[in-house]
């Protein structure tokens, strides 16, 4: 399979003709061949998967804010030629980064934290999610010997973030205990942002008399 042809030649005399196909996807192509008077026939030919030989992220690189909860990453298990393969018995992938705050997460919503996922027996991909607390271009590592390593270097963006009060102003009597005031971390858009450690907020007034308070009797 060295020399590639487009057509053969059944030599005067002979009523054969010989070549030879390879090909790198797995699948089934249809392997033809025409002449003028003689009319046309074709084959099915069949090419599977070799055996796993390396991770691949089959996910687009992503660029997220800080602090949010990534897409979904796909990491596949495929052969030399690219095609995915499956395992045959369970396959732990070990999940590292160059980012000493980003984190790995089992579900959508950044709440279960693992180092590892697993892809079953008989399948050939697992799914999992991340999460920065910085900004900068993480690069997300699966690893599982003997299989060749993955990687995909990811964008992590600085979200500028603010407080809002989501409660409104009140007009009270002197002396009285107020509603509730409310506070929420927010980005620019307005919508909830939440922190991922514990934010301490800085309380000051205007007056010399007016006092804040955590509890709704104002003791």
């Amino acid at each position: 399979c060295a020399t590639t042809v487009t057509q053969v030649s059944i030599a005067a005399g002979a009523s054969t003709a010989s070549f030879y196909f390879r090909d790198t996807r797995a699948g089934s192509p249809t392997v033809t061949a025409t002449h003028a008077t003689l009319g046309a026939v074709g084959q099915g030919e069949t090419f599977v998967a070799g055996a796993a030989q390396k991770l691949v992220f089959t996910t687009a690189p992503q660029s997220i804010a800080d602090s949010t909860c990534s897409a979904a990453v796909t990491v596949q298990t495929q052969d030399v030629n690219g095609n995915p393969t499956n395992v045959a018995a369970l396959t732990t992938l070990a999940l590292t980064s160059g980012s000493g705050t980003l984190a790995f997460y089992s579900d959508g919503s950044c709440g279960a934290l693992v180092t590892s996922v697993d892809v079953p027996a008989d399948s050939n991909s697992v799914t999992f999610y991340f999460r920065d607390t910085a900004a900068g271009t993480p690069t997300l590592i699966a690893t599982s010997a003997p299989l060749a390593q993955g990687s995909q270097t990811e964008t992590v963006t600085t979200v500028t973030k603010r407080l809002a009060f989501t409660t409104t102003a009140q007009v009270l009597l002197a002396g009285a205990c107020s509603g509730t005031v409310t506070l929420q971390s927010q980005d620019q858009g307005g919508a909830p942002l939440n922190t991922t450690s514990n934010l301490t907020v800085t309380l000051t007034i205007t007056t010399g008399t007016t006092q804040l308070f955590s509890d709704s009797a104002c003791t």
